[in-house]
């Protein structure tokens, strides 16, 4: 009987070198990611794994893997080494990776709500704050 990887809530199975394996980016992991490349956050190298003028780098794409698998239970150590050991041939793959766990972290649970976007564009705005300018809306504060 064979037994079968699924992804873990909130993560992904890939293939990395020859095996199936289990990836999850965690709070904890992705704070370790933001130390290691600050000033660049993780929303920003998400944009950057989808934006056709803006790529990430090789290291953060085998950064977020190491760090995937370590969330997804793999020691530190183990992962340093298994993904030091993929050859540079593999970085595509590695860089798809990233980008399914990415998207996956951020995406809501099963029977989570999604955010809801603002309506049209309007930004979210608190109804007891008078966002207006004063020139615009007090006709007293015309300049003379």
């Amino acid at each position: 009987m064979g037994i079968v990887v699924t992804a873990p809530l909130g993560g992904i199975t890939a293939e990395i070198a020859g095996e199936t394996r289990r990836l999850v980016l965690r709070n904890r992991e992705i704070e370790r990611f933001e130390e290691r490349h600050a000033p660049i956050g993780l929303f920003d190298v998400m944009n950057r794994l989808i934006s056709p003028e803006h790529q990430p780098t090789v290291q953060q794409c085998r950064d977020l893997t190491t760090l995937g698998l370590i969330g997804g239970g793999m020691s530190d150590a183990a992962a340093d080494q298994l993904v030091a050991g993929v050859a540079p041939s593999k970085n595509v793959q590695l860089r798809t990776v990233a980008v399914r766990l990415v998207m996956a972290a951020f995406a809501p649970a099963p029977g989570e709500d999604p955010p809801n976007p603002p309506a049209d564009g309007d930004d979210e705005v608190d109804p007891e704050v008078d966002t207006t300018s004063p020139n615009k809306s007090d006709p007293s504060s015309e300049p003379d």
